[in-house]
């Protein structure tokens, strides 16, 4: 995977001509190649009741803003099929592959660096990119998730 100077050629191509996105713009393509950040904005503090399948969605409703939440490097493949989230240099690299495809998301299965695997998904709020990294355990369907933005 490469680094490269995505941003307003990706911002072009998701709708951003006029500073607001296209409805349901996100698509592989505009992420293929490109190199961003993962900011985490808000933290999962569990929900009631909790998940029964790592497949549930978490409400808005879940999450509690943090003024301190980690940044990921992410990097994804020329061809836009792999994506690689690291929190530094050293740390804990997590591969997804496996893409799904919506008309609202992109979301990758994450098949390497986690204990039960996970999912990475990216949207548009308005004219940001958002994104949603969750690890699934063993024994519980959900361990972990944050929310955060997405940018280059």
């Amino acid at each position: 995977m490469r680094t490269s100077a995505l941003r307003w050629g990706a911002l072009a191509a998701l709708g951003w001509s006029s500073g607001c996105p296209s409805p349901g713009a996100v698509d592989i393509e505009q992420l293929a190649g490109g190199s961003f950040e993962y900011q985490v904005t808000h933290e999962w503090e569990g929900s009631d009741p909790l998940p029964q399948l790592p497949s549930d969605e978490l409400a808005d409703a879940d999450y509690a803003a943090t003024d301190d939440g980690a940044r990921w490097s992410v990097v994804f493949s020329e061809d836009g099929g792999e994506v690689e989230l690291a929190a530094g240099a050293g740390a804990q690299v997590f591969t997804g592959t496996d893409v799904q495809t919506d008309d609202q998301r992109v979301r990758f299965e994450l098949v390497e660096g986690t204990v039960a695997g996970g999912h990475f998904a990216i949207w548009s709020e308005g004219a940001t990119l958002a994104a949603e990294l969750t690890l699934y355990g063993s024994g519980v369907p959900i361990v972990e998730s944050t929310r955060g933005v997405l940018e280059e």
